[in-house]
């Protein structure tokens, strides 16, 4: 004979049990996403006073003071992105320009005679000369930086991927927090 009591405890019991396992799948199946949902919960505290100003400007337009503050959030982060990428696409082009020597090809004999050239302004560095296990070590740096270059490129094609989920992630996240951000904070 079981009494009402015990009754209500085991299913007090099963039910946080069972709701505890339901915590865990749902924490598995989300957990590789965890970070760019929290970042998106920031940025939805970060972009409310933007989200504040289009609203007023646009007389409670929810929808569209929603996609002008993700636009402008993305134009913040596109301009700069594309400045540091430009400016480091012109610092490379400059490099390989002032390693070439007309249309010299770069190699190790160019460089070793630019090496030579600039130790022989040096005070008490003239006649260096670079033995072949040097030159075999320079071989080596330059075909493990060709080759780190070579996986992250291929390490970022590989994330493409996982970029676009993250993106739909956020989007999803921020585009429906911000027009309902005072009912979310008051509710929790």
């Amino acid at each position: 004979v079981t009494t009402d009591r015990s009754y209500s405890l085991q299913n007090q019991l099963f039910f946080y049990g069972l709701f505890a396992l339901l915590a865990v799948a749902v924490l598995w199946l989300i957990g590789s996403y965890i970070g760019i949902i929290a970042f998106s919960l920031v940025m939805v505290i970060i972009l409310k006073p933007v989200h504040r100003f289009f609203m007023g400007h646009l007389g409670n337009r929810s929808g569209l003071a929603t996609l002008l503050t993700l636009l402008l959030f993305f134009a913040a982060l596109i301009v700069p992105a594309w400045i540091l990428v430009t400016m480091a696409g012109n610092q490379l082009e400059a490099l390989r320009a002032d390693l070439a020597v007309g249309n010299e090809e770069i190699s190790i004999e160019v460089i070793r005679a630019r090496i030579n050239d600039y130790l022989d302004t040096i005070p008490g560095m003239q006649n260096v000369e670079i033995t072949p296990e040097q030159e075999e070590k320079a071989r080596q740096l330059a075909g493990g930086a060709a080759q780190w270059i070579s996986s992250a490129v291929v390490g970022l094609g590989m994330s493409i991927p996982i970029l676009i989920a993250q993106t739909f992630i956020f989007l999803g996240v921020v585009g429906s927090l911000l027009p309902n951000y005072d009912r979310v904070v008051q509710r929790l």
